[in-house]
């Protein structure tokens, strides 16, 4: 079984000058799976994806870094962490919510 991130088709509110608007949707630009030592005695390396995600608004273009963790004996992975990495000038900017999908290749 693999797994991989994924948004979750939310939209991500935010602001410029004041006004709300709302991203609707969100793709994937690019990846990158690694692996680090496992933290236990004799446990598996733990499987980490970073993936990049954008989205084009009429004020700019927002990016986010988005990490998630398969640790050692845990099939199950989990999302660490959400980053905005790019925003546009002026603009204020939600999180948007990403989460884990699984498949069986």
């Amino acid at each position: 079984m693999s797994w991989g991130i994924k948004w979750d088709g939310s939209s991500v509110e935010y602001t410029f000058q004041g006004e709300t608007f709302a991203i609707d949707s969100i793709a994937y630009d690019k990846g990158e799976i690694r692996n680090e030592r496992g933290g236990g005695y004799k446990e598996p390396d733990d499987t980490i994806v970073e993936d990049v995600y954008f989205a084009k608004s009429e004020h700019g273009t927002f990016r986010w870094k988005v990490s998630a963790r398969a640790s050692g004996f845990d099939a199950h992975a989990d999302i660490e962490e959400v980053v905005l990495v790019q925003v546009p000038t002026g603009c204020e900017c939600d999180l948007p919510v990403f989460e884990i999908y699984e498949s069986d290749d």
